[in-house]
């Protein structure tokens, strides 16, 4: 007897759609991601994505998800119709290609768009980090005698910030990547069809409250790396996540824990 049942197996047509937008090179099929000039760069969300979108904890910290992500989108906005270039405007290093005339700028264009309150509210959300890290390409955001006078508790502010952060799938660390995709998407960044998970990034406020929101999560975590690979910035290795470790060192070293077992 012939078996006329349906094979499981994919026929030669049907596998050469699904791997069409794949560049074979020998026998070897190169997936579309990491065929971007410059390779896809794969990296510790400690490494670098954490120090880049940690601005934008202390907004959260300070004013809640969505009425902080939504003052981040307006300086973003305004930072990329002054350069014209592509970096993306969630990572603090991007503000390095702002000079001392685009700085004053762009304050210039927040103030005659009424966003001098949003300013403010900028300038105090970054001023612990601002006081630390004296070479934050954020700094230009606090006037001359706004930063924390008080170093101890600017540190210890900015430390318990940071600690919420270190888990990847936390809720404030959710927020900071949620933010992220937000500013990338809205400064146009980054493209994703309008029903692709990441375009829900503000119902991220639920996180991780909700199935939907988890979903939203999920998809953003997957897509982060994306604003940070080396094929995406203006510098594959950006100075200040290397300089927001070791100024931490500096402020305070670590300590080794030595246990001994009884």
């Amino acid at each position: 007897m012939t078996d006329r049942s349906p094979s499981n197996k994919r026929q030669p047509d049907e596998r050469h759609r699904v791997l069409s937008d794949h560049k074979r090179v020998g026998k070897r099929f190169i997936p579309p991601m990491l065929q971007i000039p410059g390779g896809f760069e794969e990296m510790r969300w400690i490494e670098r994505p954490l120090p880049e979108l940690l601005w934008l904890a202390f907004l959260h910290d300070l004013y809640g998800y969505e009425a902080g992500s939504q003052i981040a989108i307006g300086l973003a906005r305004a930072a990329a119709s002054l350069t014209g270039d592509k970096s993306t405007y969630a990572a603090t290093s991007a503000y390095t290609s702002l000079d001392g005339g685009r700085q004053r700028r762009l304050r210039s264009l927040l103030e005659e768009a009424g966003f001098s309150a949003d300013m403010e509210r900028l300038a105090t959300a970054v001023a612990d980090l601002v006081s630390l890290y004296p070479k934050c390409p954020l700094s230009f955001l606090v006037q001359h005698g706004q930063n924390a006078a008080d170093v101890a508790g600017s540190l210890e502010r900015v430390k318990k910030v940071l600690r919420s952060l270190f888990d990847k799938t936390s809720r404030p660390a959710t927020h900071i990547i949620g933010a992220g995709i937000g500013i990338a998407l809205e400064t146009r960044r980054l493209i994703a069809p309008r029903d692709a998970t990441v375009q829900g990034w503000r119902g991220l406020a639920a996180y991780p409250d909700t199935d939907e929101s988890r979903k939203i999560a999920a998809g953003c975590r997957a897509t982060i790396n994306v604003l940070f690979g080396s094929f995406n910035t203006n510098s594959a290795r950006p100075w200040w996540p290397e300089y927001f470790w070791d100024r931490g060192l500096e402020l305070e070293p670590c300590r080794a824990v030595v246990t001994t077992s009884e």
